[in-house]
Parts: C-alpha cells; sequence; structure tokens
C-alpha cells in the first residue's frame, strides 16, 4: 500500500520490518494471545 515503507522503517530503526498479509487478523490474534497473560501485563504496567 505504501511504497518503500517497510524499508524506510527497518532503515530507521534497526530492526528487521515483516509486512502482515492480513494486518487487521494479525491485531486481533495479537490481542487473543496478549488477552492470555493480562494479568502479568497488568503487574507490569503498575
Amino acid at each position: 500500500m505504501l511504497n518503500g515503507l517497510q524499508d524506510w522503517i527497518a532503515e530507521e530503526i534497526f530492526v528487521p520490518v515483516h509486512i502482515a498479509a492480513n494486518p487487521l487478523e494479525s491485531v486481533a490474534i495479537g490481542t487473543g494471545r496478549s488477552l492470555s497473560f493480562i494479568d502479568k501485563l497488568q503487574k507490569a504496567s503498575v
């Protein structure tokens, strides 16, 4: 969608960048995984 964005980000932050094939699905999966250890996340934020 945004040509060159992946390369630009990788160069700016010096880490490999991968563009998800289905970004919305990736967000949903990541959110679900984070909910599986919500207690640890809450302790870390305090």
